[in-house]
């Protein structure tokens, strides 16, 4: 949620697991003045060090000011339209597309040949 609304991580990554971890523990986020006071006062509870007094084990998130204005039986019946969808031009527009993301084909098509079915077309000895 930090990163939603500020677009940086609430705690920069800074080399080792063990700095990062030192560093979560230490450091308290910057938290912008743009903010509304129900962020402001949220946020801090999420990112509390000690989960026992972590917003959600210790309260109702869902009865935090910041969420004041969602019908939460709404929301769980899918009655409540987005308030932002992304539109696609087309179903085959791949202007988003980026293939470090895709799932990759496996070199190893010894791995497919005892399925139960085999595409006739496909030769697996390839």
């Amino acid at each position: 949620m930090y990163e939603m609304a500020t677009g940086e991580l609430p705690f920069p990554h800074s080399g080792s697991l063990f700095r990062q971890r030192f560093m979560i523990k230490m450091r308290t986020p910057n938290y912008p003045q743009y903010m509304s006071e129900e962020m402001l006062d949220l946020l801090p509870k999420l990112l509390e060090n000690d989960e026992t007094q972590r917003l959600g084990l210790n309260g109702n998130i869902r009865e935090h000011a910041f969420y004041s204005t969602i019908n939460w039986e709404d929301l769980e019946n899918r009655r409540l339209t987005p308030p932002f969808q992304p539109g696609m031009p087309s179903a085959d527009d791949l202007h988003e597309y980026q293939p470090a993301f895709s799932p990759q084909c496996s070199n190893e098509e010894t791995n497919w040949k005892n399925f139960s079915y085999v595409d006739p077309s496909w030769n697996w000895q390839e």
